[in-house]
């Protein structure tokens, strides 16, 4: 089914160059909160650029992994990885709280965001330390992610695709080690996000059309073009009279 709204969100407040520019073209974004990449004036300075621009907030947790971006999983104890969450969310959460800004959803980053996907007990531990924060918060995750089997209020889950990144036949995203794994061309991009926007599909990389259901889609701030590839997303949605808008609005 052809959607009449789209909520486009991105990873900001990660030291792009592009942030300001690219806040007005999104509807949510998620803010590095400390873990892989942020401290409390970046996170000041992506707030209030998201506030200028009606953009929903999100924290974007992550392994305590800043030399590698939180793009690998780490082997921490239970205990461990839950105070590193709740030190990276109290410091978003704070710094939200002075800022009078509210705070959306959540969506853990790289390893963090496919470990709460696919490993059940990190999953509980990931939601665990959330609702120490807000019982109530929306989650980005995958569409086939466990999160979906665990006690949480399905209207709280917003299953996210990627505009940027190459699929695997059975759903999963293309390996970063794979040089195919981003999409670089605009024209590409563009293309991916109009077939799953008018028929919730994309081509996979072995050639098959991949069905995905979704709630939001997300552009990463550090992909190549990232800043053209977002404009011409919003040309060919304009052209076909899809708006973009506020996830839950």
């Amino acid at each position: 089914m052809m959607k009449k709204y789209m909520d486009i969100n991105c990873d900001l407040g990660e030291g792009g160059t592009f942030d300001a520019e690219i806040m007005p073209l999104i509807s949510s974004c998620n803010i590095a909160c400390g873990g892989h990449f942020g401290n409390a004036n970046s996170l000041k300075t992506a707030m209030q650029l998201a506030i200028q621009n009606s953009v929903f907030i999100g924290a974007h947790p992550s392994y305590p992994d800043a030399i590698n971006f939180g793009r690998f999983s780490m082997k921490m104890n239970k205990e461990d990885l839950k105070k590193s969450i709740r030190q990276q969310l109290k410091l978003f959460f704070e710094t939200a709280n002075k800022l009078n800004a509210k705070v959306h959803h959540v969506k853990p980053h790289g390893a963090l965001y496919h470990d709460v996907a696919l490993n059940v007990s990190i999953a509980e531990l990931f939601l665990e330390v959330v609702k120490e924060f807000d019982k109530h918060i929306i989650v980005y995750t995958a569409p086939n992610s466990v999160l979906q089997e665990l006690e949480i209020d399905k209207d709280r889950i917003f299953k996210e695709v990627f505009a940027d990144r190459a699929y695997h036949t059975n759903g999963n995203l293309v390996s970063r080690s794979n040089v195919n794994a981003v999409l670089a061309n605009a024209e590409a991009v563009s293309k991916q996000v109009l077939d799953l926007a008018t028929k919730n599909k994309v081509k996979s990389v072995e050639g098959k059309l991949l069905l995905l259901n979704f709630d939001t889609i997300c552009f990463h701030s550090d992909s190549p073009n990232a800043l053209k590839n977002l404009e011409s997303v919003h040309q060919i949605l304009n052209e076909n009279h899809i708006k973009i808008r506020k996830a839950n609005a």
